[in-house]
């Protein structure tokens, strides 16, 4: 049974990769090249979207990433707090010298 169900995914994968071949050439042939890239993309969007509520698909590994990063920031964070007498300071300081550079341009 196992045997089975890994053909029959062989096969549904073999035939998704020909047939998507398949449409891009039938688009490409209808369509002009801008045209035809926005069908591709729109395509491929529209599968990202679809497949959203798969385990193994590419939404999920992409929120999956999003939340290991939005952890890892707030563990950061948590390590190493930010002095915001320093973060004033650096920002005072580069505003001061943005308002210098454009008066000195200003001259000429």
């Amino acid at each position: 049974m196992k045997k089975l169900i890994t053909t029959l995914s062989i096969l549904i994968f073999l035939g998704y990769l020909v047939g998507g071949y398949f449409l891009g050439q039938h688009i490409s042939s209808v369509l002009n090249y801008g045209e035809g890239l926005f069908v591709f993309i729109a395509l491929i969007c529209a599968s990202i979207w679809f497949g959203r509520r798969n385990k193994d698909g590419i939404y999920r590994i992409f929120k999956d990433i999003h939340q290991s990063n939005l952890d890892d920031i707030e563990r950061q964070e948590l390590e190493d707090p930010v002095d915001q007498t320093g973060v004033k300071e650096q920002i005072s300081n580069s505003v001061a010298a943005e308002l210098y550079a454009t008066y000195e341009l200003d001259k000429y």
